[in-house]
């Protein structure tokens, strides 16, 4: 069963990646913000944090919350803006609906099946380990090559084993 904490914490996550999305629009033109790639159905920056937005209200407040939106999704993709402000305003009042609903929001309404309005019947997503730990067992440890020792079995997908490594410095000089 989810708890309070899980709730936050996948709180956390979505708004950390909201913002961060929302900052890549900082400081551009207007003609940066809706520049769309040279591709068919390519879209916007602009476009991309509006349709974002969009799909943040219908997956939280509406699948998991059950507070009904109207919701123009090909809009959002013809979404052309002057600056970034209003995506940042919308984001902020957004934000502060998404904390109200989930604080209301019993731990294990998470654990419930529920219709999404375009999707149809969804089941509670699997958790993922490296976002979600306190939903996991532990792994399963199968044996190692050769039968010495045990290694934890990650399946297709295994975690990263080294970080991502800095850019190297500039030779000197230059």
């Amino acid at each position: 069963m989810a708890s309070r904490r899980e709730i936050e914490s996948l709180q956390r996550f979505i708004f950390s990646s909201i913002e961060q999305l929302l900052g890549t629009l900082d400081g551009l033109t207007e003609a940066e913000l809706n520049w769309r790639p040279p591709a068919a159905n390519a879209n916007s920056l602009y476009a991309l944090a509006v349709h974002t937005l969009g799909n943040a209200e219908e997956n939280i407040m509406q699948t998991v919350c059950g507070q009904p939106r109207p919701r123009d999704r090909a809009g959002e993709f013809a979404a052309h803006g002057t600056s970034p402000e209003a995506v940042h305003a919308q984001w902020r009042d957004l934000r502060g609906r998404i904390e109200a609903a989930l604080a209301a929001l019993p731990p294990a309404a998470l654990d419930e099946e529920r219709d999404h309005p375009r999707r149809g019947r969804q089941l509670p997503p699997l958790p993922d380990p490296r976002i979600m730990p306190s939903r996991t067992t532990r792994p399963p440890i199968a044996p190692a090559a050769g039968g010495k020792g045990g290694r934890v079995d990650r399946g297709p997908h295994p975690a990263p084993t080294r970080r991502p490594q800095p850019w190297p410095s500039p030779p000197p000089g230059r």
